[in-house]
């Protein structure tokens, strides 16, 4: 029987198989330590082109799943069950792209090495790194994300799921991304954790933690946080400052699409650490109220909650509260006071019902 050898993920979590498949009759059987799966001929996709060297990624469509191989291992008789498959047949244009990105990765390196200009140059090079490739980044970067937080905490790290208080959030949500268009499916993910911050991770998930929830006074401070996040969220900044401070290594993978565990591990370690700069959060400040003015929706919320925060500030661990992360100035407090005020946010009883959105906790991955 034919087969070879590849890596599996399942799309629900950050764990990765090593895995034997079998060319079946009618389609891939998959093998790995506690896992089977079956993929017909006829629903595999490949999402990248082969060339050189460079590992092949074969998609079920429908399902997150994904098989990573090299497509030198691949038995010819794949191609003659999935004639789909075959290179001529998928989308050449991906080697041109590929190729092109490695192009202009090198000249952005050089441009680092000669002239020192990371920030620059890691935002020219966000814009070449496809929205889907992000996306699987942000994925990766969220169990890894969880773990860290258990560390630091001592505590295991679940999500927090009671229906009322999801139906809340994601009404909430809803509202803010229909105000202004964004290319992200942004899903929040609330963590029952004591610290006080939410940030956001690449290509549009947003962490919230319970400890920010609790701190607010009205649900206007959380739907301002929500909308600054989102704002984040479309300037692409996160990915931009891994790319500014892992260096060169992850730069090059980001640009190719190729990310490994050890690569998104550390992803997730800089993104809960991550402290931005005072012109990405004016930046997110400016998206966040044009959001909540198109909402209609109150903005002072935010302000309020800036100014209490700087009251706490020295009395916990600088890693558990928004300031750490999100440098707070004189003129942010002001910008979003002086904004005209709005409707509330949430009705009270859906206000109280998000605040007790963690009495029903389950996993994290895909929780939202």
């Amino acid at each position: 029987m034919e087969q070879f050898s590849g890596g599996y993920n399942d799309g629900l979590s950050a764990r990765r198989w090593e895995v034997t498949v079998r060319l079946g009759p009618r389609g891939l059987d998959i093998e790995g330590e506690d896992l089977r799966a079956h993929w017909p001929y006829d629903r595999i996709a490949a999402l990248d082109e082969d060339f050189a060297g460079a590992p092949l990624r074969l998609a079920l469509v429908g399902e997150e799943a994904r098989l990573t191989c090299r497509a030198e291992e691949l038995p010819p008789v794949l191609f003659e069950l999935a004639p789909h498959l075959a290179a001529g047949k998928r989308r050449p244009w991906r080697v041109a792209f590929i190729s092109l990105a490695g192009a202009l990765a090198a000249v952005l390196a050089l441009a680092i090495v000669l002239f020192e200009g990371v920030p620059m140059v890691a935002r020219w090079s966000t814009a070449l790194v496809p929205v889907s490739w992000e996306v699987a980044l942000g994925q990766g970067a969220l169990d890894q994300v969880g773990e860290l937080l258990a560390l630091m905490s001592g505590e295991e790290v679940r999500a927090c799921q009671a229906p009322a208080g999801r139906a809340a959030l994601e009404d909430l949500t809803g509202r803010l991304q229909a105000a202004v268009e964004i290319p992200y499916d942004i899903e929040i993910y609330v963590l029952d954790h004591p610290m006080v911050n939410a940030f956001a991770l690449p290509g549009g998930s947003i962490l919230i933690m319970r400890g920010l929830i609790e701190f607010a006074h009205s649900p206007d401070e959380l739907s301002g946080v929500l909308a600054h996040e989102m704002g984040h969220v479309a300037e692409r900044h996160s990915l931009q400052k891994l790319m500014e401070q892992l260096g060169i290594g992850f730069f090059f993978g980001v640009l190719l699409g190729d990310i490994g565990t050890g690569a998104v591990a550390v992803a997730g370690e800089t993104l809960l650490l991550l402290s931005y700069s005072r012109e990405f959060e004016s930046e997110a400040d400016d998206l966040g109220l044009a959001r909540l003015a198109a909402t209609g929706l109150n903005p002072r919320g935010l302000s309020d909650l800036f100014e209490r925060l700087e009251g706490k500030s020295g009395q916990t661990p600088e890693w558990m509260h928004l300031l750490s992360t999100h440098p707070l100035d004189a003129a942010r407090v002001a910008k979003f006071g002086a904004a005209p005020a709005g409707d509330s946010s949430l009705s009270p009883e859906a206000w109280q019902a998000l605040r007790d959105i963690c009495k029903v906790r389950g996993e994290l991955s895909k929780a939202g």
